[in-house]
């Protein structure tokens, strides 16, 4: 398998930049990574306020206790959701294809790794 698609497909499986970090591209796979992590941080962080907010609704009594009751309330809270994590969603869709297409890329100029002793065999 080539440096190419080991990157590309390290980058779509386990995370972005580690295709850059596979081909010793540490800044770039550093920086994929950070920016990655802060929007996963600050989207599971809108979805544990929503869902600690209907709770609360539900231990206080605002919030009935059965499904119906829950399923508006979550249907509520998914449009604040989205107002707020929507451009962190398309900022991290872009960094990953990024980390994807630029491991890709790289893989493809870095010198092949295979030796004369493996061609042989």
């Amino acid at each position: 398998m080539t440096p190419a698609i080991k990157a590309a497909l390290i980058a779509t499986f386990v995370f972005p930049g580690g295709g850059h970090l596979y081909l010793k591209k540490t800044l770039r796979g550093a920086l994929l990574a950070a920016v990655a992590c802060a929007c996963l941080l600050f989207l599971m962080t809108l979805v544990y306020d929503s869902a600690q907010t209907i709770a609360s609704g539900i231990l206080d009594g605002s919030i009935a206790p059965n499904t119906t009751a829950i399923a508006q309330a979550m249907d509520a809270s998914q449009v604040e959701l989205e107002a707020k994590g929507g451009s962190v969603s398309w900022i991290l869709l872009c960094t990953w294809l990024l980390g994807i297409i630029d491991g890709y890329r790289l893989g493809r100029k870095a010198p092949s790794q295979t030796t004369d002793d493996t061609r042989q065999a």
